[in-house]
């Protein structure tokens, strides 16, 4: 079994690395071979993309403040095992479900992961010393998220017991036709077919199988364009972020509206003077910048002040922004409540019923001083969660 994090952005794994200096990692492990709940939900046809907020907040005015709030999560989400399925730093998960053009049902649960091996973290960070790097790199453990484990992360981000975060998943939906499911459907496939197998893959291996054959998981590369370009034959590489994957459902059925743009993406600005010299932009004479970028110099440099520096170039990062998004729909769903829903959109809601059932004769690890304990069983009746139904 493999101790696997769920941070979904290359942001968040640089975050993690940072955070798990002092951190007991037992504290995120989940054993995916364990099936601890059971989930009975209430849902229309339709596709539905969840927002599920971090614990707190990031601070974007500069590389510390980021880092530093991130490291405040990380600190303060002390969760036993069985609720390692939300992330520090937000996520984007999809579902649908719907019939396709070929008459075939489709009940999909989904999300994008990946970098999820310590050790190419640790490569890059204290060997290679990329920086800021970290969010322009390419990392070919791209891994989706299905069924159950997707579903339990939804519906448990506000739990009973444990919770990351203090703040319940939000949702849109769209309805789909039989087209659009089928649009969906491929779109999850072309992903779902070159998926990373973190629980029975060997890395090793897998990194030299042909390129068109593997996902590659980076905030750089965007979903849809690059599944567009792929299923055109213009590129061997597709993948993207947790984020920018289920965007791509919205972008497939024809449902993504430019006005997102505005609301969801955050630019990320990353001075060359933050990134080793191998993504640097410009040229430098030398002695001007080091090829290096310790990874501590991220929060104690007076350079991790700022995401720009006069006399370097900087290269903008568009990120859609789980904090964003969840924002949005938080002030559409307040809107409705109060009777001035947006034109075309109403509120919604739907139901999770939630059992963990109780394994006398299994052991975990439970709490981050490693002890072991028992389950006990905790039951939420008929979870709401709020859903805005767009036109």
């Amino acid at each position: 079994m493999k101790k696997r994090f769920y941070l979904n952005t290359t942001l968040g794994l640089l975050l993690g690395v940072l955070a798990t200096q002092s951190i007991n990692s037992e504290a995120f492990y989940y054993d995916e071979n364990y099936e601890a709940f059971t989930v009975e939900e209430s849902f229309e046809d339709g596709l539905y993309l969840f927002s599920l907020p971090s614990a707190t907040k990031l601070s974007w005015s500069s590389p510390r403040s980021a880092l530093l709030t991130a490291g405040y999560i990380s600190q303060k989400v002390k969760i036993p095992q069985r609720d390692a399925l939300k992330s520090m730093v937000g996520h984007l998960a999809v579902h649908f479900r719907c019939t396709d053009l070929k008459g075939e049902r489709r009940n999909i649960w989904t999300g994008l992961t990946g970098q999820n091996l310590s050790e190419v973290d640790d490569y890059n960070m204290k060997v290679k010393k990329v920086g800021l790097g970290v969010i322009l790199e390419d990392y070919h453990d791209g891994e989706l998220e299905t069924g159950n484990f997707t579903l339990n992360r939804v519906a448990r981000t506000k739990a009973k017991r444990n919770p990351i975060s203090s703040r319940p998943s939000l949702g849109l939906h769209y309805k789909l036709s039989k087209k659009q499911c089928s649009q969906a459907w491929d779109y999850y496939q072309t992903f779902e077919n070159r998926s990373f197998d973190s629980d029975k893959g060997d890395y090793a291996s897998w990194v030299k199988k042909p390129q068109h054959s593997r996902l590659i998981f980076s905030t750089v590369i965007q979903a849809y364009e690059s599944y567009k370009a792929f299923k055109a034959g213009k590129t061997d590489r597709i993948g993207g972020g947790c984020t920018s994957f289920a965007m791509g459902f919205l972008k497939v059925i024809g449902a993504y509206k430019p006005e997102y743009d505005k609301l969801f993406i955050r630019q990320i600005p990353i001075s060359d003077k933050l990134v080793s010299k191998k993504y640097r932009k410009g040229s430098y004479s030398e002695g001007q910048i080091e090829d290096g970028i310790p990874m501590m110099s991220l929060v104690f440099s007076s350079s991790a002040g700022s995401w720009t520096h006069k006399g370097y170039e900087t290269n903008y990062v568009p990120l859609y922004d789980p904090e964003m998004i969840y924002e949005y729909i938080s002030k559409i769903s307040k809107a409705a409540k109060q009777g001035n829903a947006p034109k075309g959109v109403k509120l919604g809601k739907v139901e999770f019923n939630i059992v963990e059932h109780k394994k006398p004769n299994k052991r975990i690890r439970g709490n981050s001083r490693g002890r072991d304990r028992r389950k006990t069983p905790d039951f939420m009746p008929h979870r709401e969660l709020t859903v805005m139904s767009i036109k």
